[in-house]
């Protein structure tokens, strides 16, 4: 095979922002001569042929923020970006730089033979955006509509709650009904409350600075806590505040015109040190479960500060199953005090369910300084925060069944026909599951746990990993 040899001349990319003037001087084995070849040649270019990888850049309108994609990959890798639409915007889709349209989709697959950079562009509607208060159990009608649609906003109350209204930014009354038509075609911001007392509001103040680059009336800043969304505090304009919080993580979300005359929206979490006190809420079997579970926010801040070795290698990948925490161990107790009467099979669908309803599924894009690859989080964190993907979801579960004296193991698939090339799993070595999937290992029966669909029990296994290939790590 003829040998290439790539001169650049640095004398001269020094003086050149845009382009870099190249001479490649090409020895062919062919006839013993050169081919010698100059031109102006892209910077990216340069970059795609030195490193054998591929930029990819994304740039938003005002009605799309934090993309999802942008990074470095390997040449002719399959590249998958995505983008948050901001209420009251759709998305129009993904464009080139010549103004091409990619693909109508927010998520958008493609393969990155050169660098390039994406368009994500969206048309203004009207936005109504919804938040749930203490005693609410979920908001339903919030989004984007068409300037000439109707909408509707609904609220369910949790056990021993009354539903008392619907509110404004400012603290009016909008409706004392429960379910209300929206048709003022207009952005709207509501909040839905009942009887119930903030279970967020502490003793611990929190100071909130002024944020003069959102200087719009329509402006204001809304805490909600991490894990289940509900609204802590809130305050209307753009001016400095302060709120009284329970430990705990949150996120403070800034909403309205910026300085540049654009409608904005920005996310910030943070912590307030102390001991959080958590409530999970699921169903099993007809019946409804509550379990509290307190964490001390400096063990936790201990677990997101481990940022060696997010993405193992497999020889690591069970040290994530950490049954042996205290925390770990104290949400095992009482799953196995609850399920003690329930048989064998009963139990493992038991704690599935848990794990199922009590997280959410959210790949890793939170994690900018892991962009493009994996990020995988240990029980605490997951549990905490109350989502990951099918990992860390699949780590919580070995985790709780090991604490609760099960033999377990992860599943780690390749080669599935699946969207992201591979998946993740767990399973639980039971003696018999009717009609379940299991893969044997040292003499047990692993079956098969979906923790990424509530809608599966122990021992149902999706159709694509019937065939894919798979590591089964007890």
């Amino acid at each position: 095979m003829p040998s290439v040899i790539a001169y650049v001349l640095d004398d001269i990319v020094d003086l050149i922002e845009e382009y870099w003037y190249v001479v490649l001087i090409a020895a062919v084995v062919v006839t013993g001569g050169y081919a010698i070849h100059a031109g102006w040649v892209d910077s990216d270019e340069i970059l795609d042929i030195v490193t054998g990888q591929v930029n990819v850049e994304i740039e938003c309108d005002e009605g799309v923020c934090f993309p999802y994609g942008e990074g470095r990959y390997d040449k002719n890798s399959k590249v998958l970006v995505d983008a948050n639409v901001i209420v009251g915007w759709f998305f129009e889709g993904w464009y080139d730089s010549d103004g091409n349209q990619l693909s109508p989709d927010r998520e958008f697959e493609f393969r990155a033979s050169k660098s390039c950079k994406l368009f994500a562009k969206s048309s203004r509607g009207y936005g109504v955006t919804l938040y749930k208060t203490a005693g609410i159990a979920e908001v339903y009608g919030g989004g984007s509509y068409q300037s000439d649609a109707d909408g509707t906003a609904s609220a369910s109350v949790l056990p021993g709650c009354r539903f008392t209204g619907w509110y404004d930014l400012e603290g009016n009354l909008v409706s004392s009904q429960q379910t209300m038509a929206l048709t003022s075609h207009e952005d709207v911001v509501l909040f839905a409350r009942t009887d119930s007392e903030n279970g967020f509001a502490g003793e611990n103040k929190v100071e909130f600075e002024s944020r003069e680059d959102f200087p719009g009336k329509d402006s204001f800043m809304v805490v909600r806590d991490d894990r289940t969304d509900e609204v802590a505090a809130w305050s209307v304009g753009s001016q400095g505040w302060e709120a009284g919080l329970a430990p705990g993580q949150y996120y403070l979300t800034t909403r309205g015109t910026g300085a540049d005359g654009m409608y904005r929206l920005e996310m910030k979490t943070f912590i307030v040190d102390g001991t959080s006190s958590n409530v999970y809420r699921w169903s099993f079997k007809g019946t409804q479960y509550t379990l509290t579970w307190d964490l001390d926010m400096d063990v936790y801040e201990k677990y997101i500060a481990r940022d060696a070795g997010r993405w193992p290698i497999s020889a690591r990948y069970t040290s994530f199953v950490d049954y042996g925490s205290e925390n770990v161990k104290a949400v095992a107790e009482k799953l196995a005090s609850l399920s003690v009467s329930m048989s064998e099979t009963d139990r493992a669908d038991f704690v599935l369910k848990f794990v199922q309803l009590c997280t959410e599924y959210e790949r890793d894009f939170r994690y900018e300084h892991t962009t493009g690859v994996e990020h995988w989080k240990y029980p605490v964190e997951t549990l905490f925060e109350g989502r990951g993907d099918c990992e860390d979801t699949s780590i919580l579960y070995c985790a709780l069944m090991k604490a609760m004296g099960y033999d377990v193991a992860l599943l780690i698939y390749s080669g599935a026909q699946y969207k992201d090339n591979g998946h993740a799993a767990a399973s639980v070595a039971l003696d018999y599951v009717k009609d379940g999937t299991y893969y044997e290992k040292d003499g047990l029966r692993f079956y098969y746990c979906e923790t990424t669909s509530d809608k599966m029990v122990v021992g149902e296994i999706w159709d694509d990993y019937d065939r894919g290939q798979v590591l089964v790590i007890p």
